[in-house]
Order: C-alpha cells, then sequence, then structure tokens
C-alpha cells in the first residue's frame, strides 16, 4: 500500500490518538512531538491541534493554562467500548 503524505497536524493527531490509547493517563504536548518526531518549531502548531483537540471533546485539562492533557468524553467513551470488545475477543 503507499504511503500518502501526512501533514504536521496529521501527524499531531496520530500521535496524539495512539498515546491516549497507549496510556490513557495525563501527557504533556512534548509526548507528542516525540512520538510525531517533530522538532521544537512544531510546538505552536501542537499546542494548537491540542486545543482543538480539546474542543471537539477529545481532550480534557484541568483550566486553560494546565500543560497536562488526558482523555476528553469522546476518547474515553472509545477507549471505554475498544476495551469491552477487546475483553469480549479475550474471552472467546
Amino acid at each position: 500500500m503507499e504511503r500518502t503524505y501526512m501533514t504536521v497536524r496529521d501527524r499531531i493527531w496520530d500521535a496524539t490518538l495512539e498515546l491516549l490509547y497507549q496510556r490513557p493517563i495525563p501527557f504533556q504536548a512534548w509526548r507528542v512531538r516525540d512520538l510525531a518526531d517533530l522538532d521544537e518549531s512544531s510546538d505552536r502548531t501542537i499546542r494548537r491541534t491540542l486545543r482543538e483537540m480539546e474542543d471537539l471533546g477529545w481532550l480534557s485539562r484541568e483550566s486553560s493554562e494546565a500543560h497536562y492533557w488526558k482523555p476528553g468524553p469522546k476518547a474515553e467513551k472509545m477507549l471505554r467500548s475498544e476495551n469491552i470488545s477487546k475483553t469480549d475477543r479475550d474471552n472467546q
């Protein structure tokens, strides 16, 4: 399968969703940067994208000034349904 070009925002979304799936605990933006293989010049884009993900319900944080992100209502719902599906598959 041919790999398509991913924008920086695509890489940020991908890395963030992967982080949420791997370890649904609070994380800082630098973890997204490392996982997406970006450098510090992308930090503003990372923060902007994380805020947009927060607005859409994928992420949440304690306050608008907080530096730690955690799963929002959408991510929690998806992670819960994934865990239920995984448990069902494991029990078969």
